[in-house]
């Protein structure tokens, strides 16, 4: 069944919106991880050739609900490697996506989207493109807090995220140091 999703996926299609939509609610709900990696290889070109601001937030939240299922994937099983080197790529390359184009987008929906897809996205991309991404990404959170205050929980939200991934790393030092800025 999944590979005749996949074909509708891989075409020109009027639905893609809507199924795209259904697959990371899907992902979500069902807990169906182990077609996380199968799911992001089968829309990389379609997420780079959406360049319409209305379907940007459906694509951004697919992105972190793909990231909820991977996080939970990875609580329930933490000796099977979900994230290999190809799913790690992709991965980097939809961070890059998000935090260069989508979160300076002029629509606020977008924009908002994209930084909660990214709060999602920091603790499963490289720390060596986190770090790289880390003088972007804190303004472009910052900046969501001056809006009412459900965009500011969402906001925190991906702030609390980012500095988790930041502070409590696993693979070395953290990003961010505290001290030396106060001195």
């Amino acid at each position: 069944m999944m590979e005749e999703v996949f074909l509708h996926l891989s075409g020109s299609n009027i639905a893609l919106q809507s199924m795209v939509q259904i697959l990371a609610d899907f992902a979500t709900v069902e807990g169906v991880q182990h077609l996380l990696c199968a799911l992001t290889f089968s829309f990389p070109l379609h997420v780079f050739l959406v360049v319409r601001d209305a379907q940007r937030p459906v694509f951004a939240n697919a992105f972190k609900c793909w990231c909820q299922a991977a996080w939970q994937y990875i609580r329930d099983f933490p000796s099977d490697p979900l994230l290999d080197t190809d799913v790690m790529s992709f991965m980097n390359s939809v961070f890059e996506l998000l935090l260069r184009v989508w979160a300076s987008s002029r629509d606020l929906k977008v924009r908002l989207c994209a930084v909660d897809a990214l709060g999602q996205m920091v603790g499963l991309i490289t720390h060596s493109q986190l770090k790289a991404g880390l003088p972007r990404l804190i303004p472009t959170i910052l900046d969501l807090y001056r809006k009412d205050q459900e965009i500011a929980f969402l906001a925190t939200q991906s702030l609390h995220n980012l500095l988790t991934a930041c502070l409590l790393s696993e693979s070395g030092p953290p990003l961010l140091d505290f001290e030396a800025r106060l001195t």
